[in-house]
């Protein structure tokens, strides 16, 4: 072989690994958001070992879908216990948010994931995070009639009296759903009976307005004013 012809093979032979190096980023670029989507996906079905798998193979943890969804959203809201173990083993952001501002705390007490909530707040998520509209975790449960959430989130000191932007608190949205026993359980916290919106509405008004009789004697019973 002449010199030439080691030449002319040397620089082809480098155009090609060139080449075949430009069009492995591209494709790795490329699959990254799929990567990262089917990890969503993946989360929001509990598959633990698909999980595992997609993060050993550089899925981004705190990657979001496009309703802002993150990871541990997803296993919080959907996916489970093991999943939402395992991402914050991994330091998944705990107090990350969606697009309307709720986090994965506020996802798992909305679907009522009792062992989710546990972790989390083991894990030392902000209970007081409010999402677009004023609300927090407390708010959830107390608008669902979910009691046994509800003691989790007074044990951790979320606030009792807190106001989402329309000026309701978690008492008056129990009595505007009628759940007996989380007003009960509100007032014998410390809830404030006379707490009043900003059209002057308050929860004895609100269960007034609902023909509640149980729920107006019993905030009656602990001075509420019309």
């Amino acid at each position: 072989m002449t010199a030439r012809s080691i030449t002319v093979s040397m620089k082809w032979r480098l155009g090609v690994t060139w080449a075949l190096a430009v069009l492995l980023w591209v494709g790795i670029t490329a699959a990254a958001p799929d990567l990262n989507d089917q990890l969503i996906q993946a989360s929001g079905h509990g598959n633990l070992e698909l999980v595992k798998s997609l993060l050993a193979h550089g899925a981004y943890i705190n990657a979001k879908d496009q309703q802002g969804w993150t990871l541990l959203i997803a296993a919080a809201a959907e996916g489970g216990i093991e999943v939402s173990k395992l991402l914050l083993d991994k330091s998944a952001d705990i107090n990350g948010k969606g697009k309307s501002g709720r986090t994965a705390l506020m996802w798992a007490t909305k679907k009522g994931r009792l062992d989710v909530v546990e972790v989390l707040l083991d894990r030392k998520a902000d209970v007081d995070a409010k999402d677009e509209y004023g609300w927090t975790a407390l708010m959830v449960p107390a608008a669902e009639g979910q009691l046994k959430i509800l003691k989790l989130l007074f044990a951790k000191d979320s606030e009792i009296n807190v106001r989402d932007r329309y000026g309701w608190t978690p008492l008056m949205w129990a009595a505007r759903k009628g759940h007996f026993e989380i007003v009960e359980s509100l007032l014998n916290s410390g809830a404030q009976v006379n707490a009043e919106d900003q059209y002057g509405w308050n929860a004895l008004r609100i269960a007034l307005k609902k023909h509640d009789k149980r729920i107006v004697e019993l905030l009656k019973a602990h001075r509420a004013k019309e």
